[in-house]
């Protein structure tokens, strides 16, 4: 029998949209008979230590709106690491990392995936997420 899974990482930048459908997402995936202890981590990366408590707010509230059960973790990049690093060091052990897509800019594409390529190639299994538009309907 596979050994049950821990942790579930979603990586959160609150530009496109993604945040909320990777949580459904992450919250599908813990119902599986294989996830059911795992735990669920919204993570982000601010630039500084007064941003930290604006974002664990915005965080909380997010995971309150859509009702999952999940913890919020706000990251200060360290200044002698990159955010791909940064990344790495939080979720080198998650068993699953969820990321967001954006529409890379017309003749940044190449770019756009090798970023895309750093990233995810320090966690055991990636799954990369993009939201068509925002949910237009009620949450009940």
């Amino acid at each position: 029998e596979p050994a049950e899974k821990q942790r579930i990482d979603v990586w959160w930048r609150g530009k496109q949209r993604n945040g909320d459908l990777m949580l459904l997402f992450a919250h599908l995936v813990s119902r599986n008979p294989q996830w059911l202890q795992s735990k669920i981590v919204v993570r982000t990366i601010v630039d500084s230590e007064p941003d930290r408590a604006i974002m664990e707010r915005s965080l909380k509230d997010l995971i309150a709106d859509v009702r999952i059960p999940a913890e919020a973790q706000v990251l200060v990049k360290p200044s002698d690491r990159s955010i791909a690093e940064a990344m790495h060091d939080a979720s080198h052990k998650a068993d699953i990392v969820f990321l967001g897509l954006m529409e890379p800019l017309p003749g940044k594409e190449e770019e756009y995936a090798a970023r895309l390529d750093e990233i995810s190639k320090g966690f055991h299994c990636s799954i990369f997420v993009r939201n068509s538009d925002q949910f237009a309907g009620e949450l009940i």
